[in-house]
């Protein structure tokens, strides 16, 4: 698994064997952040489910300012934090080794999120779980990307965050990235 694009491109990203790691497959990544290209520069990301942390790495290659990598296996952990330290971005870099649900409360609002990545496993029902976690802690602006299932289903909207919602959605095989945004209020005149 190598990054795809920025001061990084070509580089490496370890990648452990564990059951059900499915890294994010180049032409995703390159489609991701290719629409999400004017808001990745200077970001503050926090990368969900990281596995290998390749979005997040993506990131801070195309010029993210930070990275908070929540994984809760210890040595897909342990490989996060080594491939921050062989990229060069252990500054940039912070490792969080818990489940992702007992994670959210401080972890978007500490790194104060521009940008999250949730790649939950597949068909377990946490895809809609997750866009339910994360809609009412994003700021006015940021971003939601959820790679999930063809099969299950997610929400466009979340009771209660009306300013935030599915703004694309797109099928890449069984892969589908939705897009969301809290949107940012609007102003008078």
């Amino acid at each position: 698994m190598r990054i795809t694009g920025g001061e990084a491109r070509g580089r490496p990203v370890r990648v452990p064997r564990a059951p059900g790691l499915r890294p994010t497959p180049d032409r995703v990544r390159q489609a991701v952040f290719s629409k999400l290209a004017p808001w990745i520069q200077g970001a503050r990301v926090v990368d969900l489910f990281a596995g290998s942390g390749v979005m997040g790495f993506e990131a801070l290659s195309r010029g993210a300012a930070s990275a908070v990598f929540v994984e809760q296996a210890p040595r897909t952990a342990a490989a996060l934090a080594a491939s921050a330290r062989d990229l060069g971005y252990a500054d940039r870099v912070r490792v969080v080794r818990e489940d992702v649900f007992h994670a959210l409360p401080n972890t978007i609002g500490q790194a104060d999120a521009d940008l999250v990545f949730a790649d939950p496993p597949y068909d377990r029902g946490l895809a809609a779980r997750v866009v339910s976690a994360v809609a009412p802690l994003l700021k006015p602006g940021a971003w939601l990307v959820l790679e999930h299932s063809a099969r299950e289903a997610v929400p466009d909207q979340v009771p209660g965050v009306p300013d935030f919602r599915c703004v694309d959605r797109r099928r890449y095989g069984d892969t589908v990235v939705s897009y969301y945004r809290r949107l940012l209020e609007e102003g008078p005149g």
